[in-house]
């Protein structure tokens, strides 16, 4: 893109060049035409041409300069801002990827959230079963319980008959 103001700036000092060139013959046709007299006004006029097309032609060489100068500006803007894109086109795809990785394992603890509450209400279950069984057992620990001690009871009182009538038994044996 440089090498186009190049070209647009040498194309403009050719044409400036040409247009000199052809003043300079249109000004010796004149001086031939007008003879010795009138060659040193065509020289003066041909001169201040001349000079007119040289700052004319300074002046475009500068603006061509200063214009490749800002078109090399722009390109190495332009490839910055390529490299900024690639880059972040590089972490846009890391995160995706990240965003990716994470979304799975989300997924995976939404399925270990899944069996570990399955599990604590199996085991809730178990517990319940558990406590429903050891009541029963401690209900029938009780009855035994209360049975052992009705027979401790009815065996003491068959105890104190059978001494009692062990006593009376002596009683009258000794009465007798």
């Amino acid at each position: 893109m440089g090498s186009l103001v190049q070209v647009v700036g040498r194309e403009d000092a050719r044409s400036l060049l040409t247009s000199s060139s052809v003043t300079a013959s249109k000004s010796e046709s004149e001086l031939d035409a007008v003879g010795e007299g009138g060659q040193c006004m065509v020289l003066i006029e041909w001169k201040q041409k001349y000079e007119e097309g040289q700052a004319e032609l300074e002046a475009v060489q500068k603006e061509a300069r200063s214009l490749s100068t800002e078109i090399f500006k722009m390109k190495n803007a332009y490839e910055e801002a390529l490299d900024q894109i690639e880059t972040l086109k590089r972490e846009n795809k890391n995160l995706q990827q990240e965003i990716s990785d994470l979304t799975e394992q989300i997924g995976e603890s939404g399925k270990t959230i899944n069996e570990l509450e399955k599990s604590k209400k199996q085991v809730e279950q178990e517990k319940n079963d558990l406590q429903a069984a050891l009541e029963e057992a401690e209900g029938s620990l009780e009855h035994e319980e209360a049975k052992i001690v009705r027979i401790q009871l009815e065996l003491n009182q068959v105890k104190s008959e059978v001494e009692r009538k062990i006593a009376e038994k002596d009683e009258e044996r000794l009465n007798n």
